[in-house]
Parts: structure tokens; C-alpha cells; sequence
């Protein structure tokens, strides 16, 4: 693959956490070759940089998130839905499709020492 891609996990993401993640990962990066969206409701729009990301649940909350971490590089990481949370507002009652988060504009410090790689393929540039 020419454009490869990194995913990562933050060192704070419960055990259960970590292996949603990890499904999630598989499924929606690792199977599909890293296209991640097609368009409509499965859009990549959770995907594009600074979006929030795709919303997971636990026990009917949302308690992570997967998200783009960086604006050059395709590198993608699953973080907890504190860390989402810190500097921004964001209204967890909406609806989360990729739709209605188009427009979820969230900003979170990205330092790479705070996550341990999960999966990485082709050249990660930027």
C-alpha cells in the first residue's frame, strides 16, 4: 500500500476498551485496506482531521473514541472519552452518526509517547 496508516492506543483505555478498540481497528481500517468510507451514513466524516472521531459504547455511554490524530499523517488512535472531553464541549446526547458529527470540531494535544502501536502499514509521511 503507497499511503499506509498507524493505529494507535492510549495508555489510559481500560482492558475492554482496548479490545473494542481493537475490533473496531480490524474492521474499519485493517480489513478494508484503510479506506475507511464511501460515502452517506458511512461516511468518512469520522475520519476527517479535527472531527471527533467514531464514538464507542459501553454499557449505553460513550466511553471512547477513535479519531484521526494527526493532519498530515494517517495516524488514528483510540483515546478515552475524558481526554475528549477536557478542553472542549461536546453534546454526548446527539445523534453520533457521520452525518450529524460532521460538523464536531474537537481539539486534543497529541503527544505519540502517550499511546503504544497497535498496527502500521505502508509509509506514514508528513
Amino acid at each position: 500500500m503507497k499511503h499506509g496508516f498507524r493505529l494507535l492506543l492510549h495508555t489510559g483505555l481500560t482492558p475492554e476498551q482496548r479490545d473494542r478498540a481493537r475490533h473496531i481497528f480490524v474492521t474499519r481500517f485493517i480489513q478494508t485496506n484503510g479506506r475507511y468510507g464511501t460515502g452517506g451514513w458511512d461516511s468518512g466524516s469520522y475520519w476527517r482531521r479535527g472531527q471527533l472521531g467514531y464514538p464507542s459504547k459501553s454499557d449505553g455511554d460513550y466511553d471512547m473514541v477513535i479519531r484521526r490524530m494527526s493532519k498530515k499523517r494517517r495516524i488514528f488512535a483510540a483515546i478515552p472519552r475524558e481526554l475528549a472531553d477536557k478542553d472542549n464541549e461536546i453534546d454526548w446526547n446527539q445523534c453520533m452518526c457521520s452525518m450529524h458529527l460532521a460538523g464536531t470540531k474537537v481539539s486534543i494535544e497529541f503527544n505519540e509517547n502517550d499511546y503504544d502501536l497497535y498496527y502500521e502499514t505502508g509509509e506514514i509521511k508528513g
